[in-house]
């Protein structure tokens, strides 16, 4: 995969708030398990509130990218941003 590319911003973009879940994860709530934390957001619709704040990790990622020059990665990422986007709007309107 070539550094400087759509696939690698996308992947990036959708790997990095997972990392973000996970980390709020071990930082706020490391005596329950992972599918508890879960559960726990799913029953009080926190899911959507979830997501968006973990997308601050894309940002992240985003500047990284144009730091770097890599522009088209940068795009990437801002797509998968933008999946995100959907899926938090579902979220909230309790599709999913």
């Amino acid at each position: 995969m070539k550094k400087n590319s759509i696939a690698l911003g996308i992947i990036s973009g959708l790997i990095a708030p997972m990392i973000g879940l996970l980390c709020y994860w071990l930082f706020s709530f490391r005596q329950v398990t992972f599918s508890e934390f879960f559960t726990y957001f799913h029953r009080y619709k926190l899911v959507s509130a979830a997501l968006s704040t973990c997308l601050v990790f894309n940002l992240a990622v985003f500047f990284l990218f144009l730091y770097l020059k890599w522009e088209t990665s940068a795009k990437g990422v801002l797509i998968a941003t933008f999946i995100y986007g959907i899926i938090v709007v579902l979220a909230k309107m309790n599709v999913i």
